[in-house]
């Protein structure tokens, strides 16, 4: 919103590179590349520029930011960047190849970054893949994760909700008869708690809160979104009981950066949303971690029992045989 009030801001205009990850074929190197090397190709389209002459995806991505930045220079948005090797946790042979591809693209795009060419580059994921192994040469690289400035970016703050939905919830009030503060309250036990950052800023799920004043309902909107395959993958090998997956305490280096065949379970949940910091120790530099909310608490408990039901199942079965 005030943003668009400054008509007074110095506007610049940029070309835009924006791929998803997620959207890729990622089942081999060659699926990985031929589906990247057509997105690519796509976006050369849309600004009339021929790319297929370039073999591979990290030679097509360097000849598009060149030809782009003869008009002005680029903006590059990756979203998704870690779901390649996330699908083929399971098979780490495949997963240690494609790290290769997108180490070679990675790389490629560093390249341009000498020449003045790009403006900013922005990458989003759910893990932390280490930059050695993944971003090899990426020294200029900023890691946001846990910074303050960054922590109430994805999230809707308790002055926010207030400023913003005050209407849609005293029509929730208005239908569920009740008061008004009463609606906000059990909003803040189910949808908010989010923390990202040493200081003590928290924030509210966006994605839970829309849904819940859209359809004026109190539900797990979380559960109902799904989980991602790769953490139900770890939730099998790295098996937890529920009681001591609540109030860990780690440091900041334990929630850092992980690879490919090293990825705890309880920094994942974190940087996956499932685990939160509920507190930080300065003098000792530790964090305790606890679930966000009831939302949260309650999609969690079911995933673990139902991995719990398939691993008895699974030991039913192999004491049989």
């Amino acid at each position: 919103m005030w943003i668009a009030t400054q008509t007074k801001y110095d506007w610049q205009q940029y070309s835009v590179i924006q791929l998803d990850f997620s959207s890729l074929s990622v089942g081999s190197v060659e699926a990985l590349e031929a589906t990247l090397s057509n997105e690519l190709e796509l976006i050369g389209k849309r600004f009339n520029i021929d790319i297929t002459k370039e073999v591979f995806a990290s030679r097509k991505i360097k000849l598009l930011i060149e030809e782009l930045s003869l008009k002005n220079r680029v903006a590059i948005l990756i979203d998704e960047y870690d779901y390649p090797l996330l699908s083929n946790l399971n098979r780490p042979e495949i997963a240690e190849a494609i790290r290769e591809v997108m180490k070679d693209f990675f790389t490629a795009i560093k390249s341009c970054t000498t020449k003045d060419q790009i403006h900013a580059i922005f990458v989003a994921g759910v893990t932390k893949f280490s930059k050695t192994s993944l971003f090899s040469g990426f020294n200029n690289l900023s890691d946001i994760t846990m910074r303050p400035e960054a922590a109430a970016l994805l999230g809707y703050t308790e002055p926010e909700l207030h400023h913003y939905f005050s209407d849609y919830v005293g029509e929730f009030a208005r239908k569920e008869g009740v008061t008004t503060p009463s609606i906000f309250s059990s909003l803040k036990e189910w949808y908010n708690g989010y923390r990202f950052s040493k200081d003590e800023i928290k924030i509210y799920s966006p994605y839970s809160i829309i849904f819940a004043l859209l359809r004026q309902e109190l539900s797990n909107f979380w559960l109902r979104s799904g989980t991602p395959t790769f953490l139900i993958k770890l939730l099998q090998i790295q098996y937890y009981e529920i009681e001591s997956i609540s109030q860990m305490k780690l440091s900041e280096d334990n929630l850092d950066v992980f690879d490919i065949g090293t990825l705890p379970l309880i920094p994942i949940l974190f940087q996956a949303g499932y685990l939160t910091i509920s507190e930080y120790d300065a003098a000792t530099k530790t964090y305790t971690l606890d679930h966000p909310n009831a939302e949260v608490r309650e999609a969690f408990t079911w995933y673990v029992l139902s991995t719990r039901i398939r691993r008895t199942k699974k030991q039913e079965i192999m004491a049989k045989n």
